[in-house]
Protein backbone atom coordinates (compact mmCIF):
# COMPACT_ATOMS: atom_id res chain seq x y z
CA UNK A 1 0.00 0.00 0.00
CA UNK A 2 1.25 3.04 -0.86
CA UNK A 3 -0.25 5.99 1.08
CA UNK A 4 0.90 8.67 -2.12
CA UNK A 5 -1.13 6.65 -4.38
CA UNK A 6 -4.02 7.80 -2.00
CA UNK A 7 -2.83 11.42 -1.63
CA UNK A 8 -1.43 11.21 1.60
CA UNK A 9 1.98 13.39 2.06
CA UNK A 10 4.30 11.00 4.31
CA UNK A 11 7.44 12.84 5.56
CA UNK A 12 11.09 10.98 4.31
CA UNK A 13 12.40 11.32 8.07
CA UNK A 14 11.46 9.02 10.60
CA UNK A 15 11.64 11.94 13.40
CA UNK A 16 9.17 14.22 11.09
CA UNK A 17 6.82 10.73 10.64
CA UNK A 18 6.36 10.34 14.30
CA UNK A 19 6.04 13.95 15.33
CA UNK A 20 3.11 14.84 12.46
CA UNK A 21 0.82 11.69 12.43
CA UNK A 22 -2.54 12.31 13.53
CA UNK A 23 -2.67 8.90 15.95
CA UNK A 24 -0.51 7.32 18.17
CA UNK A 25 -0.86 3.71 19.31
CA UNK A 26 1.52 2.20 22.49
CA UNK A 27 -0.68 -1.21 23.16
CA UNK A 28 0.75 -3.50 19.99
CA UNK A 29 -2.55 -5.59 20.08
CA UNK A 30 -4.40 -2.54 18.87
CA UNK A 31 -2.25 -2.02 15.61
CA UNK A 32 -3.25 -2.67 12.48
CA UNK A 33 -1.97 -3.02 8.80
CA UNK A 34 -1.16 0.52 7.17
CA UNK A 35 -0.16 1.46 10.82
CA UNK A 36 3.61 3.21 10.77
CA UNK A 37 6.10 1.60 13.68
CA UNK A 38 8.22 3.73 15.52
CA UNK A 39 11.13 2.78 16.99
CA UNK A 40 14.58 4.10 19.11
CA UNK A 41 16.84 2.10 17.37
CA UNK A 42 20.38 3.77 18.09
CA UNK A 43 19.40 7.51 19.12
CA UNK A 44 20.70 7.78 22.71
CA UNK A 45 18.31 11.16 23.46
CA UNK A 46 15.35 8.50 23.18
CA UNK A 47 14.08 9.97 19.40
CA UNK A 48 12.61 8.15 16.74
CA UNK A 49 15.35 6.91 14.49
CA UNK A 50 13.86 4.03 12.46
CA UNK A 51 10.28 3.08 11.11
CA UNK A 52 8.23 0.25 9.65
CA UNK A 53 5.19 0.10 7.42
CA UNK A 54 2.64 -2.68 9.28
CA UNK A 55 2.00 -5.28 6.62
CA UNK A 56 -0.01 -7.79 8.74
CA UNK A 57 -1.28 -8.98 11.62
CA UNK A 58 -1.33 -12.37 12.24
CA UNK A 59 -1.91 -14.32 15.25
CA UNK A 60 -0.71 -11.55 17.52
CA UNK A 61 2.17 -10.95 15.59
CA UNK A 62 2.73 -7.75 14.13
CA UNK A 63 4.74 -8.22 10.28
CA UNK A 64 6.27 -5.14 9.19
CA UNK A 65 8.62 -4.17 6.43
CA UNK A 66 11.44 -1.24 6.70
CA UNK A 67 14.70 -0.27 5.06
CA UNK A 68 17.87 -0.93 6.65
CA UNK A 69 21.32 0.48 6.37
CA UNK A 70 23.29 -2.73 5.66
CA UNK A 71 20.57 -5.37 5.02
CA UNK A 72 18.32 -3.22 2.32
CA UNK A 73 14.60 -3.24 2.70
CA UNK A 74 13.24 -6.51 4.65
CA UNK A 75 10.39 -7.92 6.14
CA UNK A 76 10.62 -9.08 10.26
CA UNK A 77 8.39 -9.16 13.10
CA UNK A 78 7.50 -7.17 15.94
CA UNK A 79 7.26 -10.35 18.47
CA UNK A 80 8.02 -10.73 22.16
CA UNK A 81 12.06 -10.44 23.37
CA UNK A 82 12.90 -9.42 19.78
CA UNK A 83 15.58 -7.06 18.89
CA UNK A 84 11.97 -4.51 17.32
CA UNK A 85 10.20 -5.35 20.44
CA UNK A 86 12.80 -4.36 22.65
CA UNK A 87 13.03 -1.19 20.65
CA UNK A 88 9.43 -0.20 20.05
CA UNK A 89 7.80 2.64 21.07
CA UNK A 90 4.46 3.31 19.14
CA UNK A 91 2.52 3.06 16.43
CA UNK A 92 1.62 6.26 14.06
CA UNK A 93 -1.46 5.56 12.19
CA UNK A 94 -1.55 8.43 9.45
CA UNK A 95 -5.34 7.55 8.45
CA UNK A 96 -6.80 7.96 11.93
CA UNK A 97 -10.78 6.60 12.32
CA UNK A 98 -9.51 4.76 8.81
CA UNK A 99 -9.43 1.03 8.31
CA UNK A 100 -6.44 0.09 5.52
CA UNK A 101 -6.23 -3.13 3.76
CA UNK A 102 -2.70 -3.80 3.49
CA UNK A 103 -1.27 -6.19 0.45
CA UNK A 104 -0.61 -9.44 2.54
CA UNK A 105 2.96 -11.15 1.96
CA UNK A 106 4.01 -14.60 2.06
CA UNK A 107 5.92 -14.03 5.86
CA UNK A 108 6.57 -17.90 6.46
CA UNK A 109 10.31 -17.60 5.13
CA UNK A 110 10.90 -14.32 7.53
CA UNK A 111 13.22 -13.88 10.54
CA UNK A 112 13.30 -11.70 13.47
Amino acid sequence: MAYQAIGVSIPHWSTAIASTTPTHISRQKEIAPGDILCFNDHSSDGRIDHVGLVTAVENGIVMFVHATSHGGVMVSRLTRDSHWERRFRFAARPLAGVSVAAQRYDTSQIGD
